[in-house]
């Protein structure tokens, strides 16, 4: 039955361009063992890429996802070495300890490079434990963890070539004027998103629905499929769940976190998107950007609520927060400065995000 239904997902499906493996040149050869990729329109069935990544890709149900939003830019304000060693260290004994997904943006720079440099320094620091005299009658194998890259085609510099079953990459450095990047290495698989938006939202709104997607249907997905092969049935409609299989696929709702890292304009909405759907959302101040702006905002209205013993001040927000807040934004994004409109948007979208943060209280 698998078999059939996954000749089905990909065949006649308009939403789905291409699949396959792309092998990057590393040591002077191009890597045998590739990392499995799925280039999709921004509109794609969500349950298409879910029962692909786990039917194709053989990819466990998570027991945590974790989704890094973050712009594409060098992370040039986060210069706290021991943070930085720290978030790493923190996120790859969490990866490790359990079966997480980690959503990235995927390209060769800023969080998602830090990520596969994590991810890197983890697999090298286990072969050598595993190599080693006093670890030589232990049993164990290399971790495995789950990087997903999502980005845009149009942003990468071989996008249009990355077609067909086998993908020969060579990575020869990000072209910063042009806006065009390449993909890391490091992360075990990529969603290459053909957005087709006007404003190009597509790719986070494609990047919500996947972790929202996971946080409502939990192990439904794998539990479901399963079912299917057991019984012989060809298509989800045959199945009638009973009261038994409800109450475990209630059970298995998973765990979504997003970690704000730096951060650009079009990052706000995301969090934003995030908090009303009320996911928790982790700022990591000092990584610079939006990120930094988020923890001002939330700490300047924390130590105003515990003065007034309320949860927001509309008051002073008018009054200090915003003008204090416009003139961060200028001073952090530039380009934004002589754009009243955005940078208000912006200013906006962020003490929004401020306040959903804080309805539970001070």
């Amino acid at each position: 039955a698998s078999g059939v239904m996954a000749t089905d997902v990909f065949a006649n499906n308009r939403f789905i361009i291409s699949h396959g493996k792309c092998h990057f040149w590393k040591n002077y050869a191009y890597s045998v063992e590739g990392h499995p990729y799925l280039k999709v329109s921004h509109d794609v069935h969500i349950e298409d890429i879910a029962y692909i990544m786990h039917r194709q890709w053989r990819m466990e149900s998570p027991r945590i996802v974790a989704l890094i939003i973050s712009n594409v830019a060098p992370l040039q304000d986060w210069t706290n070495a021991r943070q930085i060693a720290a978030f790493k260290k923190g996120l790859m004994k969490a990866a490790n300890s359990t079966n997480m997904w980690i959503f990235t943006n995927g390209v060769n720079m800023g969080a998602a490079r830090l990520i596969g440099d994590a991810v890197e320094q983890a697999v090298k620091e286990s072969k050598a434990y595993r190599s080693s005299s006093s670890a030589a009658n232990t049993t164990g194998h290399t971790p495995r963890v789950n990087v997903v890259g999502i980005m845009r085609e149009d942003h990468l510099r071989y996008g249009e070539n990355i077609d067909g079953e086998t993908v020969n990459l060579q990575n020869e450095g990000n072209l910063l004027d042009e806006q065009k990047y390449e993909l890391n290495d490091n992360h075990s698989h990529y969603l290459v998103v053909r957005d087709n938006t006007v404003s190009k939202t597509g790719i986070n709104m494609f990047a919500l629905r996947i972790v929202q997607y996971l946080s409502t249907i939990g192990g439904r997905g794998e539990f479901s499929i399963d079912l299917l092969d057991q019984s012989g049935r060809t298509s989800p409609d045959d199945y009638v769940p009973t009261i038994a299989d409800l109450c475990s696929l209630t059970n298995t709702e998973i765990p979504i976190v997003s970690i704000v890292i730096q951060g650009g304009y079009d990052c706000a909405r995301l969090v934003l998107d995030h908090l009303k759907r009320q996911q928790p959302v982790v700022v990591l101040r000092g990584s610079g950007g939006l990120a930094d702006l988020l923890a001002f905002a939330y700490l300047e209205t924390q130590q105003r609520c515990r003065d007034l013993a309320d949860t927001w001040d509309a008051e002073y927000v008018e009054s200090f927060l915003k003008p204090e807040l416009a003139n961060k934004i200028v001073n952090r994004f530039p380009r934004l400065r002589g754009n009243t409109l955005a940078r208000n948007i912006f200013r906006d979208r962020i003490l929004e995000c401020v306040r959903l943060a804080r309805q539970g209280g001070c």
